[in-house]
């Protein structure tokens, strides 16, 4: 059919249960189409490849092919907007597989129904402005706005709009490859949208993990401003890859070792306070062997010397410290001039200690050279989270740039 003006169908009732009861294939209309105001379909509406050069308003219409699809607009074009609204109702799939929408689809006040299948096919729909889908209406009797499948699998539009009482059951949300540039008047807490995203197929947060989705968000977000709910976002998403079923156990290690020590590169300031501890530890266990004796001047000579025998130092030698002493420990390439001048020493020398623990201490440690492995382990550590702290802090370790 090629129609040069308006198609306009409102009020209109049309059936054939279980079969089409309407059929506008490849139909060409000059202006917009209107299944509205009343409308009803008992059977298969019928808009694949239609090219509608205005609106397709469907408010308050129903549609009902419970067994089947109740609206195909499977590739059909329309150059303006798309109006799902106002009681609008659907008992059976709404596909819009392809579809080309020029302005906005709007789907708020509908219903849409279909509990073992897809409610709504939007894969590869292009939409030129807005996806609105919010304040879905649950049907007669109760239940659910949405009652199926939301399938976004490559969809594009320029801004959504959701709310979570018109989201679907968990599991029956696909959002593989759905491109948008903002959110609009909905939530964008990292909470709710983490969320929104844990509601997606089981095994695209799983064996099958999709990371675009959780990319997605954390790039609109970030592109509004709100940067500090994209990095918790940006965390949650590699916790769920961390969890996945198909990771090999020394990933999950390396994953979760991540996750504690730099917040996956989100939050090196882990990093640091898990220094300030290796350091505080090692403070207090260098400041204990110096007052027990367990602490010694590198140079031989001192060591033997009149000076270290009559409780003295040569001049010039630089006196102990612990603190310091940690920190050059710890700390890579940096010297202080501590762990130059001082040892730990496996046998009891003379107590040198700058100031006194007021703790027991545990002599035992310190007689086994324990003190001497954690001198060893915290040089390692230094290496290891100075360097995350500097990958962290650098964005060499996140997945997109700030």
């Amino acid at each position: 059919a090629k129609i040069e003006g308006q198609l306009a169908c409102d009020n209109g009732s049309f059936e054939n249960p279980d079969s089409r009861a309407f059929s506008g294939a490849s139909m060409s209309v000059g202006a917009s189409v209107f299944l509205d105001k009343g409308f009803n379909a008992k059977g298969e509406v019928n808009l694949v490849g239609a090219k509608i050069e205005g609106q397709l308003v469907c408010s308050n219409g129903s549609f009902e092919n419970a067994k089947g699809i109740a609206l195909n607009g499977n590739s059909m074009s329309v150059s303006a907007d798309v109006f799902f609204d106002d009681g609008f109702t659907a008992k059976g799939e709404v596909n819009l597989i392809r579809a080309a929408i020029g302005s906005n689809l709007l789907c708020t006040g509908a219903t849409f129904i279909n509990d073992k299948g897809d409610a709504i096919d939007l894969s590869l729909a292009k939409i030129g402005a807005g996806l609105f889908i919010y304040n879905l209406q649950p049907p007669k009797g109760g239940g659910r706005g949405l009652a199926g499948r939301l399938i976004l699998t490559q969809a594009q539009c320029q801004t959504y709009r959701d709310d979570p009482t018109s989201w679907p059951e968990p599991g029956k949300l696909i959002l593989d490859g759905f491109t948008y540039e903002r959110f609009f008047e909905c939530p964008t807490g990292w909470k709710t949208r983490c969320d929104w995203l844990r509601l997606q197929q089981r095994n695209h947060l799983d064996s099958s993990f999709r990371p675009q989705p959780w990319t997605q968000v954390i790039k609109v977000l970030r592109d509004m401003g709100h940067n500090t709910d994209a990095r918790r976002i940006a965390i949650e998403r590699e916790k769920t890859f961390g969890r996945c079923s198909g990771i090999r156990w020394y990933r999950k290690l390396w994953h979760g070792f991540l996750r504690i020590t730099v917040g996956y590169g989100y939050k090196p300031g882990y990093a640091l306070l898990w220094s300030l501890s290796f350091i505080l530890v090692g403070w207090l266990t260098f400041g204990t062997a110096a007052n027990l004796g367990y602490m010694a001047p590198r140079d031989g000579d001192v060591l033997v010397s009149e000076y270290w025998r009559v409780g003295d130092l040569p001049p010039g030698f630089s006196p102990f410290n612990s603190f310091v002493f940690a920190l050059d420990a710890y700390l890579p390439v940096i010297e202080l001039g501590q762990d130059d001048a001082w040892q730990t020493a496996p046998n009891q020398t003379r107590t040198v200690g700058d100031w006194r623990i007021p703790l027991p201490a545990p002599v035992w440690f310190f007689e086994n050279g324990y003190h001497r492995v954690l001198y060893w382990t915290m040089a390692i550590l230094g290496w290891i989270f100075v360097s995350l702290f500097i990958a962290g802090m650098s964005g060499v370790m996140k997945k997109e740039k700030e």
